[in-house]
């Protein structure tokens, strides 16, 4: 035992234990993935580049190798990474995008075939729309389009880019992410799904989000008219007969009443499973309670002398009432198609 004491080295206890080649690797790419967050991107590569050189056998060393090609294929401007930088702003800024924004003019002028041109191109595009203006969506689409050197997927992508642009202008200039049928509709849009069927896209899942809002729409229309058509009736009874058309209280507590057992339950399960159908079941609920409210005041008028009529009449308005209001809810959309 005394000469195996003596032949082993002596301990330390200041001794450190070397760290693991792994574990610098990952510190190093870290590192870059940090600097990359900031905006830094310049050091970002340097670090990824540092890692390569060190370590390149590490397990790192590859997502490091993309990474720098990644930012390599994006370094555009008059500075290393300047425009994307630009676009790294943009994108935290929640201001709106015009043409005389810096990143909307380098659309106009950067080359179709950088990578970080599309990007950005794709993100202006897009704020255009989401800030109501497809106007300037739809003029940049078309002239990307009109461009050499796209592959047929961005030229694909364009393509729908336009079909988007028109939509929303047929709905009166709304953003594109609003759920189909919300939108006021002025005049329907054809010219975008004619534009995907020239384009090979009349089965994309956009042709077919535009035929189930131009089917919303329409519902929408013939809806509105009944319930207007109703209110208009009812409104030519109270006129004609001044003298009768009054309500008691406890009878409008009745129909508050009334809506308030149908749609509540419904309502407390969209609060609690799909809050985004929240304001439909609320929608639901009053246009319920203003049509009753209608239908009671009518009979309270003609002091009952309307019979099964007007009861028709009533469950015609609260069927288009509720046909209106649901439209508006894409899953509802999906269900009335």
């Amino acid at each position: 035992m005394s000469c195996l004491a003596l032949a082993l080295p002596p301990h330390s206890a200041d001794a450190q234990p070397v760290p693991e080649t792994g574990s610098r690797a990952a510190d190093i790419f870290e590192a870059g993935r940090a600097a990359e967050e900031v905006g830094e991107y310049g050091a970002a590569a340097q670090s990824y580049q540092t890692l390569l050189d060190t370590f390149p056998t590490s397990r790192q060393a590859r997502h490091a190798e993309r990474r720098r090609e990644w930012l390599e294929e994006r370094n555009d401007g008059p500075e290393p990474f300047a425009h994307l930088r630009l676009l790294r702003r943009a994108r935290q800024s929640p201001d709106e995008i015009d043409e005389a924004h810096p990143l909307a003019r380098l659309t106009n002028s950067c080359s179709a075939s950088r990578p970080l041109c599309l990007e950005m191109r794709r993100f202006v595009a897009e704020r255009f729309l989401e800030s109501g203006h497809p106007e300037l969506a739809l003029s940049h689409y078309r002239r990307w389009l009109s461009e050499e050197g796209y592959e047929e997927a961005q030229r694909i992508s364009w393509r729908l880019g336009e079909a988007r642009a028109l939509q929303a202008i047929a709905r009166g200039g709304a953003p594109r992410r609003m759920h189909p049928g919300t939108l006021r509709v002025i005049n329907p849009a054809p010219t975008a799904l004619a534009r995907l069927e020239e384009a090979g896209l009349a089965h994309s899942p956009l042709a077919h989000e535009l035929e189930l809002s131009e089917h919303a729409s329409r519902v929408q229309r013939i809806s509105w008219s009944v319930v207007g058509v109703f209110a208009i009736f009812c409104a030519l009874v109270w006129l004609r007969h001044p003298s009768t058309a009054r309500m008691r209280p406890r009878e409008a507590l009745v129909s508050l009443g009334q809506s308030a057992f149908i749609f509540l339950p419904a309502t407390l399960i969209a609060f609690v499973y799909d809050p985004r159908s929240l304001d439909t079941m609320l929608g639901l609920a009053l246009m319920s309670l203003l049509i009753s409210l209608m239908a009671k005041l009518t009979a309270n008028t003609l002091q009952n002398r309307a019979g099964g009529w007007l009861l028709g009449a009533s469950l015609g308005a609260h069927i288009a009432g509720a046909l209106a209001v649901a439209s508006s809810n894409p899953t509802m959309v999906y269900f009335l198609s």
